[in-house]
């Protein structure tokens, strides 16, 4: 299973994990259990489908040109915003049904996850897989080597660069001994 789709699983789990402490720890002390159950639910099923939606995109987009790239990554962020920010506002339009803080308590699951990922993975290696941890091998990946030619690109606009400066110098060198010529 490649890296990037495994993490995703185990940013899933954690926003599950999340999901059921938020629910065990207080859906016993609240007047409407149900909307309290129903609003975690619909914030962390809401969590979960935009983690599927980033992690689509961000497999889509490291095919794109970088321009397009970049355009689709903003516009896919802001509907991922707008979505998170809807399903927030709506649910304080049907506070009878779910509850906006438990909603707002799935929807942060996804940003806390991100920070469970290392702590899933070493439960991952440690109790189940029983493999020893290795460094991810990034030998399959191609290199990119559009930094190094950006330092060539660089390199030359220097050396122009430098090139009109000593230009500039020799004609102010002339100048001026023309000058230190005409007063003598």
């Amino acid at each position: 299973m490649n890296i990037a789709k495994r993490t995703l699983i185990e940013a899933i789990i954690s926003i599950w994990i999340l999901a059921l402490i938020v629910a065990l720890g207080g859906c016993f002390f609240v007047d409407n259990p149900l909307a309290y159950l129903l609003g975690e639910l619909v914030g962390s099923l809401t969590a979960t489908i935009l983690y599927i939606n980033l992690y689509l995109s961000i497999d889509l987009e490291l095919d794109l040109p970088k321009d397009k790239a970049i355009r689709h990554s903003r516009s896919m962020g802001m509907i991922r915003t707008f979505v998170e920010v809807g399903v927030l506002v709506a649910s304080f339009f049907l506070q009878d049904y779910v509850l906006p803080y438990t909603v707002f308590a799935g929807l942060i699951a996804r940003k806390f996850s991100a920070l469970m990922v290392p702590f899933i993975d070493w439960i991952y290696k440690r109790f189940i897989s029983k493999e020893p941890y290795e460094k991810p091998d990034y030998s399959d990946y191609e290199y990119n080597n559009e930094y190094d030619d950006n330092i060539k690109i660089d390199k030359e606009f220097e050396l122009r660069l430098q090139e009109r400066i000593e230009k500039k110098k020799e004609k102010i060198r002339i100048i001026e001994e023309e000058k230190e010529a005409n007063k003598e």
